[in-house]
């Protein structure tokens, strides 16, 4: 059963089945770059979505294809405004190390492209209070780009703190190596220049 998304405050039980009367703005839209599928580069698309009481959610209507980066923008439509909507409120996508901090949003260069996504973040550049959560689209809805399914987060953080360890470990080896040969090499160096008695 789909729980009303008017009843669901900052921070509600996720993931969470949501229903809910809105308006779409097409004009402003986000696109998560970096996203690959069937090998091809593209970006999430994120239209955001205003609620009866005028509350903005970033809904995630599915991948776009943007495989040369010298092309405009995609900037998907929308088979109308008014849209009800349905499908599941989200964690918003998280980062696995965040290389500096991202450029504020723009409040005239639409769509926009983001390398992170905070949805509190556009709460100036929207105009009014955005949910810290998103609602991913069901794919049958006729707002959803492709109309499959969600892929699933195969991995948490702790994966990247695996790889963490094995970048750590491998660099001790090698720097162990280093210093061994550079002591073995200056050994050799050392009693070849001894004088013979």
């Amino acid at each position: 059963e789909a729980v009303p998304i008017s009843t669901l405050g900052e921070s509600p039980p996720l993931p969470t089945r949501v229903a809910g009367e809105g308006r779409f703005d097409a004009s402003r839209q986000l696109l998560l770059d970096n996203q690959v599928r069937d090998q091809q580069l593209g970006v999430l698309v994120y239209t955001p979505w205003r609620d009866a009481e005028g509350r903005w959610i970033l809904v995630a209507r599915g991948w776009a294809p943007w495989p040369e980066r010298s092309a405009r923008l995609p900037d998907p439509g929308l088979p109308g405004p008014e849209a009800p909507i349905h499908g599941f409120a989200t964690a918003a996508p998280g980062v696995g190390v965040r290389l500096g901090e991202p450029e504020p949003p723009s409040p005239v260069q639409w769509p926009q492209l983001v390398t992170y996504l905070d949805p509190q973040a556009f709460a100036n550049v929207l105009g009014g209070p955005v949910a810290p959560w998103i609602v991913k689209l069901d794919p049958g809805h006729p707002a959803h780009l492709t109309g499959r399914p969600w892929q699933p987060v195969t991995f948490g953080p702790e994966r990247h703190v695996g790889y963490a360890i094995q970048w750590t470990l491998i660099g001790l080896v090698v720097t162990g190596l280093w210093i061994g040969l550079t002591l073995r090499t200056r050994r050799t160096g050392t009693s070849k220049q001894e004088p013979d008695s």
